[in-house]
């Protein structure tokens, strides 16, 4: 009894645990070896747990829409690792220079794919499990089981990145804090190699802190219990509203102002006018303090720093060149995972220098380009799926289970807006972060029977205070 009690308790917090191994592993978005190998195999593990088990809540049919559009993305994308004949080969867009140097070497482009380098692809691919583990599982093991250790959990994850990257700074460019080579050592980046990619994460965190400070405002008795956790929300929302200012990041600066007032939003629909005045003015207060701190910190130089000219590295330039790329690979993708590659060739050799541009600084150009139009389909699709959805969420009866929805869809909101000039979505940690979002905006709520039980079960003000 007592071994089948520990093993429910760890079921129940597997998806805060892999969450927080993909934060704390997939942090870059360059595939590593080890780190991400690790991640995509405890992703698989999950998958084929929560795939197998006979007793857990049935996929609804928002569910498997999502499902089906992550399985006919991956399906496309082993299409393009297939070999097809030279003739078709010959014919793709793009391909000339590619053939022209094949036939320098005295190689046969007899057999080539899509995809001009299959093994990127296939790692690219292999990418795809720890998001793909993360919505089943939470979609599979519900609200309960689930979702509620997660509200929790994805403020303090954000929140442990910033008290890293503050770490960071203080103990100098040289720091062992930093976990990779390539980063920006005078920035707090916390688990990530980008600082805009750790403002991301402290954004995509905000909306649930508000969550959490709306239920906490809801039930609020003046228990010790009730301080202690308003205590905790205030500690969390500083933290990640911190994070989000001491990166540096331009697109966050410009991303935080939808994402407190929908949060805002989220928080005004408990109670009266007087709370939210004063919500209103708290945060106001938080934003100022962490501005402050930010701003006449010596630690940190040249924040929301950024060019705007067009220079060959620049991203007017990046982008420029890459809509060069993508007019000439529209139709079938250069294949998953080989922007990098395939951008250099269409580089001036004249302007060539040791640094090399990895990424669009735009996902949806670079879908565009590795994956082609059917790519670009089926993202538009989850982009209507998740409007469609959101719009139903926000006008339903308001709840803890529906404000921690509205939450996911703000958060959601945070990777789309951001994917216009970077690609946070590239990293296994916010590709997690926002399918766990995607599998709270379609798993269903609580039953009210359920909701109701839970209420009477809870002790009272008197009860707490006491103990």
């Amino acid at each position: 009894m007592r071994f089948r009690s520990v093993t429910h308790q760890v079921t129940n917090l597997t998806a805060s645990i892999f969450l927080g191994a993909a934060i704390l592993l997939g942090g870059a978005s360059h595939p590593d070896v080890v780190a991400h190998l690790i991640l995509q195999l405890m992703g698989l593990g999950l998958i084929a747990i929560a795939v197998f088990r006979t007793d857990l809540r049935p996929l609804n049919r928002s569910q498997w829409i999502l499902v089906s559009l992550g399985f006919a993305f991956g399906t496309w994308t082993v299409l393009q690792l297939l070999p097809i004949p030279d003739t078709l080969w010959s014919s793709l867009p793009g391909r000339s220079v590619i053939k022209d140097g094949a036939n320098l070497l005295g190689v046969a482009t007899s057999g080539f794919a899509v995809s001009v380098i299959p093994e990127r692809t296939l790692l690219a691919l292999l990418g795809i499990a720890p998001p793909l583990a993360a919505f089943i599982w939470v979609c599979r093991f519900g609200w309960t089981r689930a979702i509620g250790r997660l509200q929790w959990a994805i403020p303090i994850f954000g929140a442990a990145s910033v008290a890293l990257g503050l770490a960071q700074v203080f103990a100098g460019p040289d720091s062992p804090l930093y976990f990779y080579r390539h980063t920006s050592p005078e920035l707090p980046v916390g688990v990530f190699s980008n600082a805009n990619h750790q403002a991301t994460l402290c954004l995509m965190c905000l909306p649930f802190v508000f969550a959490l400070a709306a239920r906490v405002r809801r039930d609020f008795q003046s228990g010790d219990r009730d301080y202690a956790k308003a205590l905790a929300i205030g500690v969390l929302g500083f933290a990640n509203l911190l994070g989000v200012l001491a990166a540096g990041s331009v697109a966050g600066y410009a991303i935080s102002v939808p994402v407190l007032v929908l949060s805002l939003l989220l928080f005004a629909s408990v109670g009266g006018t007087k709370g939210n005045v004063a919500g209103v003015g708290g945060l106001i207060g938080v934003v100022a303090a962490s501005a402050l701190l930010v701003g006449f910190s010596p630690m940190l130089d040249n924040l929301g720093s950024t060019s705007f000219e067009k220079t060959a590295l620049s991203r007017y330039g990046i982008w420029d060149r890459s809509g060069d790329v993508a007019a000439d690979h529209i139709w079938v993708g250069s294949g998953l995972g080989t922007f990098r590659r395939v951008y250099a060739l269409y580089e001036d050799p004249e302007n060539v220098t040791p640094k090399y541009v990895n990424h669009a600084h735009n996902d949806y150009l670079q879908v565009g380009i590795e994956s082609g139009l059917p790519g670009l389909v089926l993202l538009v699709a989850t982009a209507l799926f998740w409007l469609i959805s959101s719009a139903r969420i926000w006008t339903m009866q308001p709840s803890s289970e529906t404000r921690l929805k509205q939450a996911a869809t703000i958060s959601f909101l945070v990777l789309l807006l951001h994917s216009v000039v970077d690609y946070p979505g590239r990293t296994p940690a916010i590709a997690a972060l926002a399918a766990i979002c995607l599998a709270i905006m379609v798993t269903p709520q609580k039953s009210p029977a359920r909701r109701m039980r839970s209420k009477s079960n809870q002790p009272t003000n008197e009860k707490r205070i006491a103990l």
